[in-house]
C-alpha cells in the first residue's frame, strides 16, 4: 500500500503532465498576429428636473402677516454640464412682476377676486424673484448627483380675496425648466 505522500506525489505528477500537454497544444501553432481593439464611448451632456410643490397651507386674508412656504426643484445634470434653471409665470400671470404687483396668481374662482397673488424666490431672504429670464433664473453646475434647489414662496398679506368656492383651494401651475 502506498503512503499518503506517495499518492500525493503521483497526483501532482498526473496534474503536471496534463497541464504540460495542454500548454504543448498552444505551441503547436506556427505563427501569431496582433492588432489593437479600440474601445470608445461618449458621454452626453444631459439634465433632468423634478419638482416638489410649494404648499402654503391656509391663508388668512384678514391677517397683516404674509404667508410663507417652500418647495423644491431637483436637478440632475451630467458631471461638468452647466445648466440654467427657470420658473415660468404660471397659468394666471398678470404680465408684471414688481414688489407692488405680483406676476403670479393662484386661481380659486371665476371672478377677478378669485385670484391670490404670490411670489417665488430663489433665496431664503425672499428678495430675488425666481423667474424665467436670463437674469432671474439660477445657474446650476452638474456634478452627476441630484441637487435640490429650494423654492421660497410668499403670499403677500391682506389680499382682498374670496374664499375658494365649495372649500376648494387656490392653485397655479408653474413650469420648471432646466436649459443646458
Amino acid at each position: 500500500m502506498k503512503s499518503n505522500s506517495q499518492q500525493r506525489n503521483l497526483r501532482l505528477a498526473i496534474v503536471a503532465a496534463l497541464v504540460a500537454g495542454s500548454l504543448g497544444s498552444v505551441g503547436s501553432f506556427a505563427a501569431t498576429d496582433t492588432d489593437n481593439l479600440a474601445v470608445t464611448a461618449s458621454v452626453t451632456a444631459t439634465c433632468t428636473i423634478a419638482t416638489t410643490p410649494v404648499a402654503f397651507g391656509a391663508y388668512d386674508p384678514t391677517s397683516g402677516t404674509p404667508l410663507n412656504g417652500t418647495g423644491a426643484v431637483t436637478v440632475l445634470c451630467t458631471n461638468g454640464t452647466a445648466g440654467y434653471v427657470t420658473l415660468g409665470e404660471g397659468l394666471n400671470a398678470t404680465g408684471a412682476s414688481t414688489p407692488a404687483v405680483p406676476e403670479r396668481q393662484m386661481a380659486g374662482g371665476a371672478a377677478a377676486a378669485g385670484r391670490l397673488a404670490y411670489f417665488l424666490y430663489s433665496e431664503g431672504t425672499r428678495t430675488n424673484v425666481w423667474g424665467n429670464t436670463g437674469t432671474t433664473g439660477l445657474n446650476h453646475n452638474g456634478d452627476g448627483t441630484s441637487t435640490a434647489l429650494t423654492v421660497y414662496g410668499t403670499i403677500p398679506a391682506a389680499q382682498n380675496v374670496i374664499a375658494g368656492s365649495g372649500g376648494t383651494a387656490y392653485a397655479d401651475t408653474v413650469v420648471a425648466t432646466v436649459t443646458f
